[in-house]
């Protein structure tokens, strides 16, 4: 969980959509809560990392305006697999 004070960001949720030879299809979702009583400029960095060789892999970040309460970042998240020329290679 990541704070700033009025908001907090929930653990994201993945999950795999599909998985073949080539690809493979994700989406993210995290949660940010406002507990303040104003709408915030919320900024959401999200990263995939091949850890087995330290490379990033996929990342995006996003700007949002999250109101007082729940609000939620969706991402849908494509990957080329290894050997398919795509980011993984």
């Amino acid at each position: 969980m990541v704070s700033s004070g009025t908001a907090y960001m929930e653990s994201p949720y993945v999950r795999t959509d599909s998985l073949n030879e080539s690809a493979a299809r994700l989406w993210a979702q995290a949660m940010i809560v406002n507990t303040g009583g104003a709408p915030l400029a919320c900024t959401v960095a999200a990263k995939i990392i091949d850890t087995a060789r330290g490379k990033t892999v996929w990342e995006h970040a996003a700007q949002q305006i999250c109101p007082p309460g729940a609000s939620y970042w969706e991402q849908t998240i494509e990957l080329s697999v290894l050997g398919s020329g795509g980011p993984m290679d």
